[in-house]
C-alpha cells in the first residue's frame, strides 16, 4: 500500500545483536539532510538490546518503521523490509555502518531519475582508512551500454591503468530504483551468506538503463572483527563459487573488456577472501594447506595463474599473487594467518 505522502527513500537497516553500533548508525539516516525519507528497521530476531534502542528512535521519529522477525540472516532482513518500503528509491545500510549528513540529498540532487544512483565508501578499519570511490573522470550520467562499458568494469577489474584496488560493490553505495528492482526481480538471495552483495548490486548494475555515478563518499563501511568476515565458515568458498556461477550465467563476468584480460579481477579478489577465512579455522598450518590446495581445482580458480600478469598488480600486491600462481599452499597459510596485520596495509 503506498502511503498519501510517499518518502523519497526508503532506508532499509537489517539488525541482529547490533546494540553497539545502534544508535550511530540510526542517527546518521534520521539526520539526513534529505528529511523526505523513511527508517525501516529489521530485528532480525535478536537477543540483546537492540530491539529497545529501535523501538527508542520509532517513538522519537514517525519516520522509523520498527519490525520484528524470526532469525534468517542478513539477505532474509532485506528482503523482508523490502516488503514494507514505499519509497522511490530503496537504499541498504548496515546497522555497523553510518552515513554522511548530506549522503542522501546529494545522491538524489544528481539521480535524473536514473535506476540505479553508486556513490563510495571509505572503508574505516582502525585508524586505517580506505577510499573506495569512482574516479572523477567517470562522475556523470550513463545509458545503455556505456553502462556495462565504462561503469561496470570498475567492479570486475582493477591493477594498471585502471585502480589500485576493486570498487566494493557494498550495497550501502547505492541507490536503486523501486520500481526497476521490482521490475527486474532482483532480490538478495537467501541461500547465499558470503559476497551476496556482489551478486546483487552486479545483477543490478548490468541490467540498469540509467545509471548516475559520483565521485564522493557518502558511506561509513566500519568492518566488525566479530562480524561475519572475520570467522571461518566452510561456506565462504561455496558462497563465492556460486556467486561466480551467477554471475556469469548472466552475463557479468563478460563485461571485463579485452584490454584488461591480464589484470586482476573479481575471480582472485574471491580467492584472496577465501583463503583469508580458511586462515581462521583452528588447526595445523599443514593441515589447512591441504584444504587450501583443494581451492585450487575449483571451479574459476584453476587459471588464475595463467590469465593474470604481474606486470599489471601494484608491486606490494604481487608476493600474494605469486604465491597463488605457483599454488604455494602452506606458504600462502602462513603469511594469512601470522602477518595478517601486516596485509591489511596492502
Amino acid at each position: 500500500m503506498i502511503m498519501k505522502n510517499t518518502p523519497k527513500i526508503s532506508v532499509i537497516v537489517p539488525i541482529y545483536n547490533k546494540e553497539l553500533f545502534l544508535k550511530k548508525s540510526i542517527s546518521s539516516i534520521l539526520e539526513q539532510t534529505e528529511k523526505n525519507i523513511e527508517i525501516i528497521l529489521v530485528d532480525d530476531g535478536s537477543t540483546d538490546n537492540s530491539s529497545e534502542i529501535c523501538k527508542k528512535f520509532t517513538e522519537k521519529d514517525s519516520r522509523a518503521l520498527y519490525k520484528r522477525k524470526e532469525n534468517g540472516g542478513l539477505t532474509s532482513a532485506r528482503n523482508y523490509g523490502r516488503s514494507y518500503a514505499n519509497g522511490e528509491y530503496i537504499a541498504f545500510v548496515d546497522p555497523d555502518d553510518y552515513i554522511e549528513k548530506n549522503a542522501l540529498e546529494k545522491m538524489l540532487e544528481c539521480s535524473k531519475n536514473a535506476d540505479i544512483v553508486i556513490g563510495g565508501l571509505i572503508n574505516e578499519f582502525g585508524r586505517k582508512k580506505t577510499l573506495r570511490i569512482m574516479p572523477k573522470k567517470l562522475e556523470g550520467f550513463y545509458e545503455g551500454d556505456e553502462i556495462c562499458k565504462k561503469i561496470l568494469p570498475m567492479f570486475l577489474v582493477y591493477g594498471k591503468h585502471i585502480g589500485k584496488d576493486l570498487l566494493l560493490a557494498q550495497l550501502g553505495i547505492f541507490l536503486f530504483k523501486r520500481k526497476f528492482l521490482d521490475e527486474q526481480n532482483i532480490f538478495s538471495n537467501e541461500n547465499i551468506t558470503y559476497s551476496e552483495d556482489w551478486l546483487f548490486s552486479l545483477e543490478a548494475i548490468f541490467k540498469a538503463k540509467t545509471t548516475a555515478v559520483l565521485h564522493n563518499v557518502h558511506y561509513h563501511y566500519v568492518p566488525n572483527p566479530y562480524g561475519l568476515t572475520e570467522n571461518y565458515s566452510p561456506k565462504v568458498i561455496t558462497d563465492h563459487i556460486e556467486v561466480l556461477r551467477k554471475l556469469d550465467r548472466i552475463g557479468v563476468l563478460s563485461c571485463i573488456p579485452v584490454s584488461y584480460y591480464a589484470n586482476p579481477n573479481l575471480i582472485l579478489n574471491f580467492f584472496q577472501q577465501a583463503v583469508k577465512n580458511l586462515s581462521f579455522k583452528k588447526g595445523s598450518v599443514f593441515s589447512l594447506s591441504k584444504e587450501l590446495k583443494i581451492f585450487f581445482e575449483m571451479d574459476y580458480f584453476k587459471d588464475l595463474g595463467k590469465t593474470i600478469k604481474a606486470r599489471n598488480i601494484y608491486i606490494k600486491k604481487r608476493i600474494i599473487f605469486y604465491l597463488i600462481k605457483f599454488k604455494c599452499s602452506l606458504l600462502l597459510i602462513l603469511l594469512y594467518k601470522y602477518a595478517f596485520n601486516i596485509l591489511r596495509k596492502f
